[in-house]
């Protein structure tokens, strides 16, 4: 398939049998002869003609094959083997889950008058053909019709046989998406690490690296047209941007955690919320730990209970320590890393929510022709 010039080229037979009154003999005249096999130049043929014959096939070889056989009553049989190339209708936006419409025209250039079209029952059998290593051909549905043409008397018959190309996306996914899937899942645990150790940076450029090489690694396999950019182009842009963003984050939040709070003060949003969250942490293990001294007991007094909670009030209010540039990159990387997981699942059920839609279109489409 060729995707910048929208056709197929396919490798096939197509079948034809007439009646030639003029070529009948009697057996018994000719030592009981039934059947022949003459050159088939020397034959009269219907003019049939693909209507549109792209350029899909230029590059294969001419490995053409025809041959006819006439039966004593006149009955012809003429079997054409090659290569032949019609259009498609090409849709790559669900790249490597793509899938192609595609129609053969076979048309009389002579008109009704001389040849009357006619289809056997089969019409198109393509189970006996040899699986091929990228594409799946399904959904074959074929139409006789017959066109009157404007001002005249006479018409032109065609044979017309739509069917589905469907990549397969096994190649692909084993290739490229599950190894860009773990890249994705590696870059997304940046924030994970410290800002005050050296991996943190280090760690952030592999990743970076690694989706830029993720990203050249795609660009031989994604079919190049631009009249439908595929959802992969795209969600690669997403994910090269984010790994970017995250290697520009951390390089701030390295060197923001390196600061004092002499030198740069912490907005008041940011500390208020800090120490709400501190408290709130203290005093939950206060209260945990003075449970379990507590339960440790038989009786207890409630005078003793509340000076012990007014003792662990003052401590949790002296043992809080002072909230620095540090803590606030900490808090600020779990924000950053809650926000990149948001946007890869978004990313991840947008794509699963787009296929399932198009397969569900792709199976009524093909019918309506």
């Amino acid at each position: 398939m060729v995707v910048t010039e929208e056709s197929v080229c396919i490798y096939g037979t197509i079948s034809m049998s007439w009646v030639d009154e003029i070529l009948t003999w009697n057996p018994a005249d000719h030592g009981g002869v039934k059947e022949i096999s003459p050159p088939v130049d020397i034959l009269w043929r219907p003019n049939i003609a693909f209507s549109r014959n792209p350029s899909a096939c230029n590059d294969r070889e001419s490995n053409v094959f025809e041959m006819v056989t006439i039966a004593n009553d006149g009955r012809v049989s003429f079997l054409f083997h090659g290569y032949m190339a019609t259009e498609c209708i090409i849709d790559v936006k669900l790249f490597p889950f793509d899938h192609h419409e595609c129609v053969v025209h076979l048309i009389d250039n002579k008109g009704i008058n001389e040849v009357v079209l006619q289809t056997q029952d089969y019409l198109v059998e393509h189970e006996v053909s040899f699986p091929h290593a990228e594409w799946i051909v399904n959904d074959i549905v074929s139409s006789l019709n017959v066109k009157q043409v404007s001002g005249n008397i006479s018409a032109s018959a065609f044979y017309r046989c739509w069917f589905k190309v469907s990549r397969r996306p096994g190649f692909i996914i084993i290739h490229n998406i599950i190894p860009a899937g773990f890249v994705v899942l590696l870059s997304l645990f940046v924030p994970v690490i410290p800002p005050d150790t050296g991996e943190r940076l280090s760690y952030a450029i592999t990743t970076y690296l690694a989706t830029v090489f993720m990203t050249v690694s795609f660009y031989d396999n994604i079919p190049n047209s631009s009249l439908c950019i595929t959802l992969m182009s795209y969600n690669l842009v997403t994910y090269y941007a984010i790994s970017s963003l995250s290697l520009i984050w951390s390089i701030g939040i390295v060197c923001l955690s390196k600061q004092t709070t002499e030198q740069m003060k912490i907005p008041n949003y940011i500390t208020k919320r800090l120490e709400k969250k501190k408290t709130g942490d203290h005093s939950s293990d206060s209260k945990m730990k003075a449970f379990d001294d507590c339960s440790k007991h038989t009786i207890v007094d409630d005078v003793m209970n509340t000076d012990n909670l007014d003792i662990i009030k003052v401590d949790n209010n002296a043992n809080m320590s002072r909230i620095g540039w540090y803590e606030t990159s900490r808090y600020l990387d779990k924000l950053f890393f809650i926000f990149t997981l948001i946007c890869y699942i978004f990313l991840l059920g947008w794509n699963i929510l787009v296929i399932q839609i198009d397969e569900f279109n792709s199976c009524k489409s093909i019918y309506q022709h």
